[in-house]
């Protein structure tokens, strides 16, 4: 740091950067919040620390700009008293991914450390990622009180901060953070205050709720925001991100994303936190708060759960959470609470019902004649779907109470409820609890599961509107609106299993309205939602032909059986076929962006990718890890055969390759690591034991080959430096790499070609 630095650091929090004054001894005059300041900056040259004289007192420079300047104390404090800590808070395990290394901890634990160490010269971008309902904004709230608590004792050097999106673009990051600073009530920062404090290390920024399901089909609008403020932080400091499990996993962040690549510095360093399912320790932990004999709770609710150890109900934070919070207030047991449950899916289904059961059983009349209760379990169902309706409609996360008021009025008058008793419904829906409400008193789900479930029960509706009068202006008009999640399919589904559907009227009409739409919406990929699910598992009369530029995306197609499907001109990006079953399935003029095979966890029969469609890539899976991607068209073509995914016999011919090499599928293997991290390390080789037969021919023939061959390079990185390890990176393109194995493309750059040739040779 330098007294330029420190020039920039003060400009980042006066009121106007252009009205300050710099003097060569140090002295720097500017105004904050409408005062005038005049202070001066020294070097101590003992130890070559900064010190700032102001208002007859001497500060180190870090606690004039931290005490002084930004008033963390002040902003500590707002978080305590507005954030507060997390109620009856269990710290789960988390696994924490880098790459030369992985740990198992507690969550906590990790994630301090991940925050705590902070690199010389670069940013440290760190993932925390899990499933719904796994708890990441949980463990960043508590996290964010534990640090704002020892910063006021002076225990910790820098805050925690914890932004929740709340549904907000991630492109428009810096409002979000302006939004989040109004609300705390803290005065005198600015963006640029922001990122100085991030530079500085005073301060670590927590981002909650990326927009995972645009990234799945390509969007690059959150990613563009977060290489952006990596890119203003100048490699210095720390950033936490929230993201569901699929968004990492699916666009395989690293690899995938251009902008990255070309954005970030080569000293951003991307580590990932994923956040473990609970156990029974966690369970009876929690149950603990509410129970004396937390032991007896856990055993209750796993033998009403089949003694499934892992079902959702019993690992998934979200959801044991309030089945105990329900048992207590509701005083009942496991049996009496939940009641038997055949499948994991039911989860979510059966704490909706138990809650709503609650409010109708709460929400009684006082009428002694009747003892009606002011709604029954169905008008309290539509309320709420009405609710979710109007937030998805509107694309948001919460609603006035107004607006709340006003669907209960409207609900009111179409059941005929006696107008004496309308004043009082409308008054209690206020406190209803699934509705809490926000820091602006508007009202929301707790979790956006329930959100889900309850936009599920509409899309019940509407397809079964199409299967009985085909009828799809209400269906096309919530498909378009917004990203459909996976979990209002999931549920709609579970629901609609119980009806007979007419599923080839509903395949045709979810065709016609893709086909029929002439202004981009997002009923192409909504409507490649819907599919997988609605013909899973289905026992059909004849073929279903779909004909429709409809876009399949990510991990629609793990855990289906379908069967007797044609598709044609779809449009598959990143697709998962992980524990799929598939017969007798045709996929004509169709375009793989991606496919991805998880070895011994399929069963495909006469199953046939035509010649038509286009396969970009091939990704194969052994044991959940990458083993093998294909670029090269022609290996494409036979490895299709192989796995069983197109008929041979309506195959143009091409010329069979030779036998693939040991040297060959060894380089492979190295190559394939650089799909998780941006670099290898040499200690990764040595110490795994993934390699332990193969380190001979890879130092001594492959690595040498990527380096003479200029595929890698050596680099001196602040990571490889912690590591303590050689590492490298790619200096192409990985598909570029793989496609130039047996393909003899003229355009195909003569150092990959050459690299292949001398690999391919027979050792």
């Amino acid at each position: 740091m330098n007294f330029s630095d420190i020039k920039e650091d003060i400009k980042s929090f006066a009121d106007d950067e252009s009205d300050m004054i710099f003097e060569k001894d140090g002295t720097i005059l500017f105004t904050r919040n409408g005062n005038d300041e005049h202070i001066r900056v020294y070097e101590n040259e003992e130890n070559g620390a900064f010190y700032v004289e102001t208002q007859g007192i001497t500060l180190s420079y870090r606690k004039y700009l931290s005490s002084y300047l930004a008033k963390l104390e002040i902003f500590a404090n707002k978080l305590i008293e507005k954030r507060g800590k997390i109620d009856a808070y269990v710290d789960g395990d988390a696994k924490l991914l880098s790459g030369h290394s992985e740990k198992i901890d507690k969550s906590l634990t990790i994630l301090e450390d991940e925050a705590s160490d902070f690199l010389v010269a670069a940013t440290k971008l760190t993932f925390i990622t899990a499933d719904a309902g796994h708890g990441k904004t949980a463990l960043l709230k508590e996290f964010q009180f534990k640090q704002a608590s020892g910063f006021l004792k002076g225990e910790n050097k820098y805050l925690f901060w914890h932004v929740d999106l709340q549904g907000r673009e991630l492109v428009r990051l810096a409002e979000a953070i302006m939004y989040d600073l109004g609300e705390l009530r803290v005065p005198g920062l600015f963006y640029s205050s922001i990122l100085t404090l991030l530079k500085r290390k005073l301060l670590v920024l927590a981002i909650d709720g990326f927009d995972e399901l645009a990234a799945e089909i390509g969007g690059l609008t959150a990613v563009g925001a977060l290489s952006s403020l990596v890119t203003q932080m100048e490699n210095r400091g720390n950033i936490i991100a929230a993201s569901r499990r699929t968004f990492f996993d699916t666009q395989d962040y690293v690899k995938r994303t251009k902008i990255l690549q070309r954005s970030l510095s080569n000293d951003c360093l991307i580590n990932e936190i994923k956040l473990q399912p609970w156990n029974k320790d966690e369970v009876t932990e929690f149950a603990g708060y509410f129970h004396d004999n937390a032991s007896n709770v856990y055993n209750e609710l796993l033998i009403e759960l089949g003694n499934d150890k892992n079902h959702p109900i019993l690992t998934r934070p979200f959801l044991v959470t309030k089945v105990i919070e329900g048992m207590q207030e509701a005083d009942m047991s496991a049996s009496e609470f939940i009641g038997a449950i055949s499948g994991p899916m039911e989860g979510i289904s059966t704490v909706v019902t138990a809650f709503i059961k609650r409010e109708v059983i709460k929400w009684k009349q006082r009428d002694a004649k009747t003892g009606n209760p002011y709604l029954t379990f169905e008008q309290h169902l539509k309320l709420l779907q009405q609710v979710a309706y109007e937030m998805w409609i509107e694309r948001s996360d919460k609603i006035s109470v107004e607006e709340v008021q006003l669907i209960t009025t409207l609900l009111c008058e179409d059941e005929d409820i006696d107008y004496t008793l309308q004043p009082m419904i409308i008054n209690m829906v206020k406190s209803h609890a699934f509705l809490i409400p926000t820091n602006n008193n508007d009202r929301k789900f707790e979790h956006e599961e329930f959100k889900n479930y309850f936009l599920s029960t509409y899309l019940v509706e509407s397809i079964k509107g199409i299967s009985m009068n085909g009828h799809s202006k209400n269906l096309k008009k919530f498909l378009s609106i917004s990203q459909l999640p996976d979990s209002v399919a999931q549920y709609a589904f579970n629901t609609l299993n119980q009806y007979e559907l007419d599923v080839h009227v509903i395949v045709e009409k979810l065709s016609s309205i893709v086909s029929e739409e002439w202004k981009p919406t997002y009923l192409q990929t909504n409507v490649g939602t819907l599919i997988p699910y609605l013909l899973d598992r289905q026992t059909l009369s004849g073929n279903i032909e779909i004909d429709a530029q409809v876009s399949y995306t990510s991990l629609i197609f793990e855990n289906r059986t379908l069967n007797n499907i044609q598709i044609r001109n779809g449009n598959f990006i990143n697709v998962s076929f992980r524990n799929t079953t598939l017969s007798n399935l045709i996929f004509d003029n169709c375009a793989f962006n991606e496919l991805r095979i998880h070895e011994n966890t399929n069963d495909i029969t006469n199953v046939h990718i035509d010649t038509s469609c286009s396969v970009d890539a091939i990704v194969v899976y052994r044991d959940g890890a990458v083993y093998n991607s294909i670029y090269s068209p022609t290996i494409i073509s036979e490895r299709l055969i192989e796995l069983n995914l197109r008929r041979p016999n309506s195959v143009i011919e091409i010329k069979k390759i030779k036998q693939t090499t040991k040297t060959n599928k060894i380089a492979t293997k190295i190559l394939n690591s650089f799909h998780r991290s941006t670099t290898l390390f040499k200690k990764n080789i040595e110490e795994d034991g993934f390699y332990s037969q193969d380190r001979t021919l890879i130092f001594n023939k492959i690595i040498p080959l990527l380096e003479k061959y200029k595929i890698i390079k050596t680099v001196d990185s602040t990571a490889s430096k912690q590591a303590n390890s050689v590492a490298w990176r790619l200096n192409y393109p990985l598909s570029d790499v793989f496609e130039a194995d047996s393909n003899n493309n003229s355009l195909i750059e003569s150092n990959l070609r050459n690299f292949w040739l001398d690999i391919n040779e027979e050792s």
